[in-house]
């Protein structure tokens, strides 16, 4: 079947399309989900499954202007450019340079702090409406490290942290070998973020939320959206196949693949793929919670009978094939940690929708206000996926423009 007129139309079936299909549904919108790959699948299905309520920093800070240039240049490193970019993450980089300068701070983690901080309580909601608590895990989360340098810079996150009401204690190497016995000896201690929530399986999630869809009633078109055109009255989408419809609205959460469809609606974010890697090992225990190593830039969370060591930041395009050395680099750092655990069963990589100031892109787009945008989220899809879904509802149904939402505006890198 073609795509027929109709309502909203939402171009993404990822956490964030799939989340506010399901709340527009509620509200009692007729939907139409739109998009070349079965639902869930991406950043959506890879992602360390964590419920990341206490993220309130931005991932551009001050210590990045000094050590950012050399890290950028080393493969294996946490935050790597990809070979093969060029010229194409200059302008991420300017605006991601800006946004490490001290005086933007204060401003970016005020705008992740009034929509993170209760991501789990939004996220328990959408559990129970779809049925899901045999993969909703609360055990807390941790962020290691290794040397007194180290720890004097955790000391210095947890104050901001804290600043912001998220919950966190600083452990020692003996509290957390209490926590977690198969990581003693190898760190000297960690913070601890007891109300941190995660799932134990992101992939059955998303299906999950993608049934409750189809019980519901929506409809869902295969297609790649090329073109979203605001017109007087409606809003007309093309798609490569040559289908064409109008719709009422329209909701853009299409991820990485957003960029092209940005700036035909006069924005000129500088989005890019923030491209993450995951190994997977047939295990049933080896951490108990999710623990990061900010050092190597990866989590380690047990999923329904597995370990998945998922993360890293590579900035590249979605088009370049991934970089083996990437998933080299977390199975030597899993093996010294973890040296009885087997060989890796599959792999993964998928790109994370980034802005270079951390905030994703909500709102209205310049050209109509009928064209709502939902993308950029970058390591906090999942964890916002909920709040995303509300605020784009109160949007579409012609809700006052709540305050919240003004540091998110999409066209901010125009002004």
């Amino acid at each position: 079947m073609g795509l027929e007129r109709g309502d909203i139309a939402v171009v993404g079936a990822g956490v964030i399309g799939l989340m506010t299909s399901l709340s527009l549904l509620d509200a009692g919108r007729s939907v139409t989900l739109i998009d070349p790959d079965p639902p869930g699948q991406g950043a959506s299905f890879g992602n360390a499954g964590v419920i990341a309520n206490y993220g309130v920093k931005p991932l551009a800070e001050p210590s990045l202007l000094l050590t950012g240039p050399g890290l950028l240049f080393k493969k294996d490193g946490p935050l790597a450019i990809q070979p093969g970019l060029g010229r194409a993450v200059i302008p991420w980089l300017t605006q991601f340079a800006r946004a490490c300068l001290p005086w933007h701070q204060e401003r970016l983690q005020k705008a992740l702090a009034s929509v993170i901080v209760d991501a789990d309580a939004r996220w328990q909601d959408v559990i129970h409406r779809v049925d899901a608590s045999d993969e909703w895990q609360r055990k807390g989360c941790l962020y290691v490290f290794a040397d007194a340098r180290s720890r004097r810079q955790a000391e210095r996150d947890a104050r901001v942290r804290k600043r912001w009401g998220v919950a966190c204690e600083l452990l020692s190497e003996a509290e957390l070998s209490q926590l977690e016995p198969s990581l003693s000896g190898r760190f000297t201690g960690a913070t601890f973020f007891p109300d941190a929530a995660a799932l134990s399986d992101p992939g059955a999630i998303t299906q999950a939320i993608a049934l409750e869809l189809l019980r519901s009633g929506i409809k869902s078109h295969p297609g790649k959206v090329t073109k979203i055109y605001p017109l007087d009255e409606s809003v007309e989408v093309r798609c490569a196949e040559g289908d064409c419809a109008r719709f009422e609205q329209v909701v853009l959460a299409a991820g990485a693949h957003s960029q092209g469809l940005l700036q035909s609606l006069g924005i000129s974010a500088p989005l890019i793929s923030e491209r993450g890697y995951h190994l997977e090992y047939e295990a049933t225990l080896a951490v108990n919670r999710p623990v990061c190593s900010i050092a190597h830039g990866f989590y380690v969370s047990p999923m329904t009978g597995r370990i998945r060591a998922a993360g890293t930041v590579e900035l590249g395009g979605v088009t370049l094939p991934p970089s083996n050395h990437r998933w080299e680099a977390i199975d030597r750092t899993m093996r010294a940690w973890f040296p009885e655990l087997p060989e890796a069963h599959s792999r993964w990589m998928g790109h994370r929708p980034s802005t270079p100031d951390s905030l994703p892109l909500v709102g209205s787009a310049p050209a109509s206000d009928r064209v709502l945008c939902a993308v950029g989220h970058g390591h906090v899809g999942m964890t916002l996926a909920p709040w995303t879904a509300d605020a784009i509802v109160g949007l579409a149904n012609g809700a006052s423009t709540d305050p919240v939402l003004h540091p998110f505006r999409p066209h901010r890198f125009n002004e």
